[in-house]
């Protein structure tokens, strides 16, 4: 695979993960606009909160007392687990599978250009070698007369032919 075969496919690559972005993208916006439409979630104070809130979000370090108030909250279902815990699936689920069918992707097209190079390598090195037996026999068929150069002189032109066609 050339250089530009090789830049190509990426930029195909790229393009086609952007798209996938996009709709993704598209896919939340869809998903946040049903949830804002629902009943129950239309007066629901945490999700005006969260889908108005322009400031950078940033972590803060944890006190005990929250750390106990999490410890509580995970040991029981709550209310919402209970209501949502049926129609709601995890969407990330969704964004784990392609992150994952993407690193593998990734890992296949790496060991896919390596292997390529070392292919290409080699077989300029087999080409490389034929043509230093193709000139040693032209350079022997100069020396030899009589049938043996012109045998010399065509097994020459053979493996020239070879090399062409690698």
């Amino acid at each position: 695979m050339t250089k530009e075969e090789f830049k190509k496919m990426k930029q195909e690559l790229e393009a086609e993960y952007l798209a996938t972005f996009k709709k993704t993208v598209a896919m939340h916006e869809v998903f946040l606009t049903r949830l804002t439409s629902h009943s129950v979630f239309r007066k629901d104070q945490h999700l005006k909160v969260f889908l108005e809130y322009d400031q950078d979000l940033c972590a803060k370090p944890r006190k005990k007392m929250d750390l106990l108030g999490g410890l509580v909250r995970s040991l029981g279902k709550t209310t919402d687990e209970l209501y949502l815990g049926a129609t709601v699936r995890d969407v990330n689920d969704f964004f784990e599978k392609e992150l994952q069918f993407l690193t593998d992707y990734h890992t296949q097209l790496k060991e896919a250009a390596t292997r390529t190079e070392k292919m290409t390598k080699k077989h300029k090195e087999v080409a490389d070698t034929h043509i230093r037996i193709s000139s040693s026999l032209l350079e022997l068929s100069t020396a030899e007369a009589g049938s043996m150069e012109k045998f010399l002189a065509k097994v020459a032109e053979v493996f020239e032919k070879i090399r062409v066609s690698l």
